[in-house]
């Protein structure tokens, strides 16, 4: 009856959850010729489940506790190693590492436009007359003169970007209100006047107050569409939590 429960358990976990560290006291006599060890053995190795506990957890003598993970999984557990003795129990210690996730970067090409001389570039952007007889000539003719010209006053630069997942309650709203705080930090950096960080405090306080209710509805509604399944629930709370 355990057996088929504990079995029915370990398939839940293993469905619900893609990493799972599963341990606890599980009143087995591993490693001896107790029948239900036996079994549970091998039920835990055709999920592909692995153990690392190798020694005895009982005062007793006995290996009644246990850690599992997932074979191939992205959590790397060494092998476990006993503690101090508190009860009838040994406290069982061990290694977890997580992989780091990595953060996906681009190649992107710009030019600083705003800086150049204007007078210099229409100086050299005037190519004179243009022979419109052949406007694919034409076309060509002033696209390799524009860009000669673009290379000398603003060269294209290379930069490393964050590819960022975008956050579900950032809205456009939210997005413009943003810009508009940044371009007002920028200004008063600039010019240090009293009203200028006025403003900027004034415009900020209503960013972070539109950002917590586009969050706050967010949520909201991710509970909501959960009603009373407390198992779908699990998934938005480790979202948020970050444990997803």
């Amino acid at each position: 009856m355990f057996i088929d429960e504990f079995s029915q358990f370990l398939s839940t976990i293993l469905t619900e959850h893609q990493n799972p560290i599963i341990m606890g006291a599980f009143n087995l006599h591993l490693g001896t010729d107790d029948p239900d060890a036996s079994l549970s053995s091998e039920r835990v190795d055709a999920m592909g489940l692995t153990h690392h506990v190798s020694f005895l957890t009982h005062k007793a003598g006995h290996t009644l506790d246990q850690v599992y993970t997932v074979l191939d999984g992205h959590i790397n557990m060494g092998p476990c190693f006993q503690g101090t003795v508190i009860s009838d129990h040994i406290v069982m210690q061990g290694c977890v590492s997580f992989p780091k996730k990595t953060i996906a970067k681009r190649t992107v090409t710009s030019r600083k436009l705003k800086d150049i001389d204007h007078e210099a570039f229409m100086d050299d952007i005037d190519c004179g007359a243009i022979n419109l007889e052949n406007i694919e000539d034409a076309i060509r003719t002033l696209d390799i003169k524009l860009t000669r010209v673009s290379d000398k006053h603003a060269p294209l630069r290379e930069g490393k970007v964050t590819e960022r997942k975008k956050e579900v309650f950032y809205e456009d709203c939210v997005k413009q209100q943003k810009k508009l705080v940044r371009k007002l930090e920028r200004t008063w950096h600039k010019y240090r006047q009293n009203h200028m960080w006025k403003s900027y405090t004034i415009t900020r306080n209503h960013y972070n107050r539109m950002l917590a209710g586009a969050k706050t509805r967010t949520i909201s509604q991710k509970v909501l569409e959960c009603g009373m399944d407390l198992k779908r629930l699990y998934f938005p709370v480790n979202n948020i939590t970050g444990r997803a």
